[in-house]
């Protein structure tokens, strides 16, 4: 118990991913600058670290990436300390404005993975003072405290000085945009030395505006406020966070993995109240979101469950045994191995989070099971042989839940603990077992007690056995019978079989010929899918409607809201803030959370109070927020996050099945080759347009550019070369170029160089736009051609490999689309020069859901359940036999979901891992006894030798079963759907049925061969 403590204590598991991501910014940039001159030059030098299995890059207008995918063996601390190193390397090579790279490891829960506590930060004064204040306060103060990973005081954007020029007037007076950066970075006089800049000129606190002269270049000087005016502002927004629609200070706090948060939520308090008195005044802090807060209700909910849990199990057994020693022997056993296992977890670093602390109570079910089964057989023959198939019960179990190595990586570090919890204490149940609960059976053992029930407990045995006699004779009897009926009840999947081939051949024609025919399809097959289709069919249908992922954190209602193209920030701040307006007016809500990531894109997390939460009021908030969704106009709104169909107005076109991927390292002659491919699928009549992205999308996007086509024939005319056409153009569109900064006392402040026309200009004025060029003189339109066109919105790389993706959709039958795809790609493929490749995929490609995965990881489950059960019984038939109840159980599970429509989601899936191992330990114990019955007895038939396998393990096997129940009941009373309850529910059924399988069905997949029937 002293353990307990030092074990970490978090809301979600904080595993690391062997993949990290470097993002990056340079606002005003366009996607193929920020490639050019941000992501090629690192990519390049993160592509040198050691243990990457592949490397990916996307470049956006202002914004860009990097993920890198590492060995799974690889150290991420060092991976993420080399990266860093690198990128020192190439900082000073990058583009002025562009923001120092940020690296981040993924983690399992990207959703729960950052501040763990929020204070928001108000004053009646600037947001850049309160920043800047907040920073002197409390940046420092949370240096030394333990568990504390990282602060971060957002919410204010930094001053800067922008000196706007009138290009007319520059151009007037011989000056260009390079002279008026090169005077002021004169009179700054920076110079860079490596990390530092030495300042020779004035002090970096005075910025002398009005001082500064520039020469031109008739050898005259002209002062810079002649031609420009100086503003002192904040920088332009990027995005926005908000919190309950409040523009404020953020502070925010981030714990280490592997703390506990409420204690480092205890300590970061009392530094923030001690730090509060520093404040000027008129300052106020407030809490504005709280973690630990949840996690203190889970825990609370835990505590509840596993008591109650517990208090069911031990009335349970007292009721069944009659018997306080009983009780005893059990509550003993439990706390011993639990209290054994918390030393497995201090040392397998085992988290204590949502998963893994509803996996101990989930393991008092299977722990209170190996007790029952070694107390009844200790009781009966006083030896440790039942610890045999206690021991295949266990291994069978664990074998089960080893398919999580086999997920994805987020899915199997999401549920490790989860695993390696139940997986402990099994064991470790095991083990006490074996050694513990025989030595509290004898020491409390009355042999009084046990004569006088003697007389009962035979007269029980008599009757079970008449009852067991009758239903093997009828089920032997009825074999043929019997086993259709198992077949039917569970289905035959019909339902999955196409309507038609495609293809050509002997097998393929009589196939469509028969299955694919109107008749069949219309009259036949109803009937058929129905009859065969059992409740495989029923639960087919209940997932494919409901079957959603359900997240096991706190309950969180999305907003997203979505713009056109050519929407600004502020039309999309806007939109948002009348969205936030009306959520602030509705009651109920704890907090929510704003995030305007770009000016197409905002999100809003909404968070519900405790008495709220687990109640039908986020029901009805969604569905208030749909109403003022459909009422908001100016963009497109989706609502989801319950466990409902989501609700979205957004108005899209699939983009097309056909897709052609093309590789290379040139992405211009890459971009070439698709444009050439366009035009060859464009003139087929029955392709109407298509599509060309840097990676495959669903809906069509309305992104578009505009291009500047150069006329070759009219500037060689002017004797007028491209770079100078840009060099003319190129001042009068300079929104803001970095050519100093000045100290303010705090931290510096930019200077920015901006021609005061570049927000200014329209289509027609552009094309009009007068150019100078040494002596010639005309307008833009006379050199180069204004289109606007469709064109990639990112550049995206996998492995220094260029990507790009075509999509369309052929207008006709799937035969002609088929012929014109691949001419298409056999033409190309040879037309491609070294170093391009071009690859095709048919149809729609959605992703894959939980239910597309299913049957391989179940039959993978069922594998090494045979393979476990073959090692420990020696025998390839005794696990065929063992495994006849597992489909069994399913049907239990199947018609619990159909019947009491509940959504399929992980727990379901858990639900059938379970399953898989739970239901195979009852036939485990009758199989046992039957081979000890066969050995000990010979001369006993083999019918007999299953009798008193069923005689003496029927009550060890309704007792497990019994308390696995009523153990998950917990789960279902105090929850609000999820998880837990489709896994406790899946559970309970399939549990439920099996004791049909057991009893009824079992005696099916034992073969007997003697006709003589005892029952002495």
């Amino acid at each position: 118990m002293a353990l307990l403590p030092l074990l970490p204590l978090k809301l979600s598991p904080s595993s690391q991913m062997p993949r990290m991501s470097v993002s990056y910014r340079l606002n005003g940039a366009t996607s193929k600058v920020i490639e050019t001159d941000v992501t090629s030059r690192l990519e390049a030098v993160l592509s040198r670290l050691s243990n990457v299995s592949s490397i990916s890059s996307r470049s956006d207008n202002g914004s860009g990436s990097i993920t890198i995918r590492l060995d799974k063996h690889a150290d991420m601390d060092m991976a993420r300390f080399e990266a860093s190193m690198l990128i020192r390397q190439v900082w000073q090579e990058l583009p002025a404005g562009t923001s120092y790279p940020t690296i981040r490891v993924s983690k399992t829960n990207e959703n729960q993975q950052g501040p763990f506590i929020v204070y928001t930060i108000n004053a009646p004064v600037n947001s850049a003072e309160i920043q800047e204040t907040a920073q002197k306060i409390f940046k420092s103060a949370f240096a030394n405290v333990d568990g504390i990973s990282d602060v971060n005081i957002s919410g204010g954007e930094p001053m800067e000085w922008i000196v706007e020029y009138d290009n007319d007037e520059a151009k007037a007076a011989g000056i260009t945009e390079n002279d008026i950066s090169r005077a002021i970075a004169l009179e700054k006089q920076e110079i860079n030395i490596g990390d530092y800049r030495l300042s020779t000129g004035v002090p970096d606190s005075v910025f002398l505006f009005n001082d500064i002269s520039i020469a031109t270049a008739d050898t005259q000087c002209v002062k810079l406020n002649r031609i420009a005016h100086l503003k002192h502002q904040e920088q332009a927004a990027s995005g926005y966070y908000r919190i309950n629609g409040l523009n404020s200070i953020y502070l925010q706090l981030t714990a280490d993995d592997d703390a506990n948060q409420i204690d480092v939520r205890n300590r970061a308090v009392e530094v923030i109240e001690q730090q509060k008195k520093l404040l000027p005044p008129n300052y106020e802090l407030h809490v504005m979101y709280d973690a630990t807060e949840y996690i203190s209700q889970e825990l609370e909910n835990i505590y509840y469950r596993s008591g109650l849990t517990t208090l069911i199990l031990l009335i349970f057994i007292f009721i069944t045994s009659l018997s306080l020693r009983s009780v005893f022997v059990t509550t003993t056993s439990l706390i011993v191995t639990l209290t054994t296992s918390v030393i497995a977890y201090y040392l397998l670093d085992v988290e204590l989070h949502t998963y893994s602390l509803a996996s101990i109570t989930i393991s008092l079910n299977l722990i209170i099971d190996n007790i029952i089964v070694m107390a009844n057989h200790w009781r009966r023959e006083h030896n440790l042989k039942a610890i045999l198939p206690i021991a295949a019960a266990t291994l069978t179990t664990a074998g089960a839940l080893s398919i999580i190595y086999f997920l994805d990586d987020e899915l199997k570090l999401s549920l490790m603990d989860f695993a390696t919890v139940l997986i402990v204490n099994m064991f470790i149940s095991m083990l006490v077992s074996l050694f513990i609960v025989p030595a509290l059976i004898e020491l409390t053992a009355d042999e009084k007690d046990e004569r006088k029930k003697s007389l009962w407990k035979l007269r029980r045995i008599v009757r079970l056995r008449r009852a067991q006699i009758a239903s093997i004779r009828f089920i032997r009897r009825h074999n043929r019978l019997s086993t259709a009926f198992l077949i039917l009840i569970f289905g035959i999947p019909t339902f999955l079989m196409p309507d038609k081939i495609e293809g050509e051949g002997f097998w393929t024609d009589a196939y469509n010929k028969v299955f694919g025919s109107e008749v069949y399809t219309q009259k036949i097959r109803p009937w058929v899918d129905k009859a065969l289709g059992g409740t495989l069919r029923l639960f087919a249908q209940d997932i494919g409607g409901s079957s959603s992922m359900s997240n096991t954190s706190e309950l969180v209602l999305y907003v997203h809201a979505s713009m056109p193209n050519g929407s600004t920030l502020d039309q999309m701040n806007t939109v948002v803030r009348k969205m936030e307006s009306y959520i602030s007016t509705l009651d109920g809500i704890r907090m929510f959370e704003t995030n305007i990531r770009g000016a197409r894109s905002a999100d809003i997390s909404i968070r519900f109070t405790e008495a709220t939460r687990n109640t039908s009021y986020p029901y009805v908030v969604k569905s208030r927020l749909t109403e003022k969704a459909l009422q908001l106009g100016g963009g497109s709104w989706s609502i989801y996050g319950l466990q409902d169909y989501g609700f979205s107005n957004d108005v899209k076109e699939q983009v097309g099945s056909y897709m052609i991927q093309l590789y290379g390292y040139n992405y211009e002659q890459l971009l070439g080759f698709a444009e050439d491919i366009s035009r060859d699928l464009t003139s087929h009549k029955r392709i109407r347009e298509v599509s060309c992205n840097s990676h495959q999308v669903y809906w069509k996007e309305d992104y578009s550019e505009f291009v500047f086509k150069l006329r070759m024939p009219k500037m060689a005319e002017q004797d007028v070369s491209p770079r100078q056409f840009f060099s003319a153009i190129k001042p009068a569109f300079n929104m803001g170029s970095l050519c100093g900064r000045i100290w303010n006392g705090s931290e510096y402040e930019g200077i920015k160089v901006a021609a005061s026309e570049s927000k200014s200009y329209d289509v027609w004025s552009l094309r009009n736009m007068p150019i100078v060029i040494g002596d010639h003189h005309c307008k833009l339109s006379e050199l180069c051609e204004l289109t606007r066109q469709t064109s990639p919105q990112s550049i995206e790389k996998k492995n220094q490999e260029y990507q790009l993706v075509l999509q369309y959709e052929y207008i006709g039958s799937s035969k002609g689309g088929d012929r014109v795809y691949d001419e298409i790609l056999d033409k190309y493929q040879k037309l491609l020069p070294t170093g391009y490749t071009i690859k095709g995929r048919r149809g729609y490609f959605w992703g894959h859901g939980s239910e597309d995965s299913l049957l391989p990881l179940l039959l993978l489950i069922i594998a090494i359940i045979f393979v476990v059960s073959t090692i420990l019984f020696d025998s390839l038939l005794k696990p065929l036999v063992i495994m006849g109840t597992i489909p069994i159980s399913f049907v239990g599970l199947f018609l619990t979901f159909y019947l009491f429509d509940i959504n399929f989601d992980q727990g379901g899936f858990a639900a059938m891992v379970l399953l898989c191992g739970i239901t195979v330990n009852a036939s485990i114990y009758i199989v046992n006894e039957f081979q000890r019955n066969r050995k000990r007895q010979p001369n006993w038939s083999l019918k007999h030798c299953l009798l008193k396998a069923y005689d003496v393990k029927t009550g060890t096997i309704l007792l497990t079963i019994l308390s696995t129940v009523l153990g998950f009941i917990p789960f279902i009373i105090d929850s609000n759907g999820g998880f837990w309850f489709s896994l406790a529910a899946g559970t309970m059924g399939g549990l439920i049925m099996s004791v049909v399988g057991i009893f009824l069905f079992l005696p099916l997949f034992i073969k007997l061969k003697s006709k003589k029937l005892l029952l002495s």
